[in-house]
């Protein structure tokens, strides 16, 4: 490395080399400002490193650009749209859990993604007070639900920021989707299957319309007479967008191990109650 190189240069040039490997596609664009990270089709938009970069907001920033990677590499947003609920309360929480299963599939592929990835929901949850929560509120059942979810995908523990909250609605939600819980995590590799079981979920906990209850499929003409269609019922259909980009079919990177360990090794050198209790608050939440 030049000695003239701006530190916060190499860190944006590595986290962008690992990115691309974690997400398995050359075919992404990286851009760094200040303020909120998002994206827009295959373009990333990620917090700019400040100039004495510690070692959480460095943690926090790969979090965020593995979060964004394994949403390219293991989301097909086609079919996603197909399956969104049609209330706008489900459909937030739809796309944060399907966010939560490709963000699982990467913790359970990658050490360095689950430690970053951890890094960032410690930060959110700190930030949001989860640990001053001294008992169930309906408005906190989503991100409750989104907590043990995650702890299931990934067989960890989550942070600790996290583990109050996720105790206090332990119980009540066990109680009412045990077995809906497991079914996530056998269906976690299989979109669709997942997709289905999330919207049975909701319906249990009265989070989606009654237009959203999980049908059979109607009956249609085969495109083929070798093939069997065997794909699940759609949901109402819809023309909401999401901000992540549709999976990547570019050009093969190197290995993610390679990559990962470039950019670990370059970060390295740039910085050292009851169960029976209903939760307050109304049965359903969205209109």
């Amino acid at each position: 490395m030049s000695q003239a190189e701006d530190p916060r240069e190499v860190v944006k040039r590595v986290t962008t080399a690992a990115l691309k490997a974690v997400a398995d596609s050359r075919d992404i664009d990286v851009e760094y400002a200040h303020g909120a990270p998002g994206s827009s089709g295959r373009t990333a938009r990620l917090p700019s490193p400040s100039r004495r970069l510690s070692r959480e907001e460095l943690e926090r920033l790969r979090g965020t650009a593995d979060s964004f990677a394994l949403r390219v590499k293991h989301h097909d947003e086609s079919l996603h749209r197909k399956r969104l609920p049609s209330g706008l309360h489900a459909r937030r929480l739809f796309d944060a859990i399907e966010q939560i299963r490709v963000e699982s599939i990467g913790c359970q592929e990658l050490a360095g993604v689950a430690k970053n990835l951890d890094a960032k929901l410690a930060d959110h949850c700190r930030a949001e007070g989860f640990n001053q929560i001294s008992e169930r509120d309906a408005n906190d059942l989503n991100q409750a639900l989104q907590l043990l979810v995650r702890e299931r995908l990934t067989a960890a523990p989550l942070p600790a920021p996290a583990t109050h909250l996720a105790n206090l609605w332990r119980p009540w939600l066990t109680k009412r989707i045990a077995a809906q819980l497991d079914q996530l995590c056998d269906r976690m590799d299989d979109q669709d299957a997942f997709a289905g079981t999330l919207r049975e979920v909701m319906h249990v906990l009265e989070i989606a319309d009654e237009t959203d209850l999980p049908h059979e499929p109607e009956e249609e003409p085969d495109s083929s007479e070798d093939e069997e269609d065997t794909r699940p019922p759609d949901s109402q259909g819809s023309d909401h967008e999401t901000d992540w980009p549709m999976p990547a079919d570019g050009e093969e990177t190197d290995s993610e191990d390679d990559a990962d360990g470039v950019a670990m090794a370059e970060d390295e050198r740039m910085v050292e109650g009851g169960d029976d209790e209903q939760p307050a608050g109304p049965a359903r939440w969205n209109t």
